[in-house]
């Protein structure tokens, strides 16, 4: 009996994410995997793919009304807005303007995943626990989940 539970304990996968991603349709895992190809280049394609899995579930969810955030990685549309117009205070059409290209334009969501990363980056010296932890709002444990789909992807799905 303890040699089955033994044999059953290792060929199980110790990564929570494995159900998820059994579950997940095709779109999803093609819309996690892209966020980490377009975003390796530039040493962001394991956190962004991670946070694409949490925050929208794989593009499943684009659009959170009452936070006005969008698009794979639940950017607030109000900050997009303040770096693509460049100024302290957006109007509302601004915002929404963000909001409509967070949803429909993924080179723009990735563009600007990017330039909020790298700014966080910055704010916390490079400590990703620190910046994955602050996105969006410092969720408790979210950066043990981030932790977790990167350490998923990458050994797991032995992504390169």
């Amino acid at each position: 009996m303890k040699f089955i539970l033994a044999i059953f304990i290792l060929c199980t996968s110790i990564y929570p994410q494995s159900q998820w991603w059994a579950e997940a349709s095709d779109e999803q895992k093609t819309s996690i995997r892209q966020s980490f190809e377009v975003n390796k280049p530039f040493d962001m394609g394991f956190t962004l793919a991670a946070f694409n899995a949490i925050e929208s579930s794989g593009g499943l969810h684009l659009l959170r009304i009452g936070e006005n955030s969008a698009g794979l990685y639940a950017q607030r549309a109000v900050y997009v807005a303040q770096r693509v117009y460049k100024v302290a205070s957006p109007t509302d059409w601004q915002v929404s303007r963000a909001l409509q290209r967070l949803v429909t334009d993924r080179a723009f969501d990735n563009f600007h995943a990017r330039a909020h990363l790298g700014e966080m980056l910055k704010q916390y010296d490079g400590d990703f626990m620190k910046v994955w932890q602050a996105w969006n709002g410092r969720k408790e444990g979210q950066a043990e989940e981030v932790r977790n789909w990167v350490r998923f992807l990458r050994y797991e799905l032995k992504w390169r």
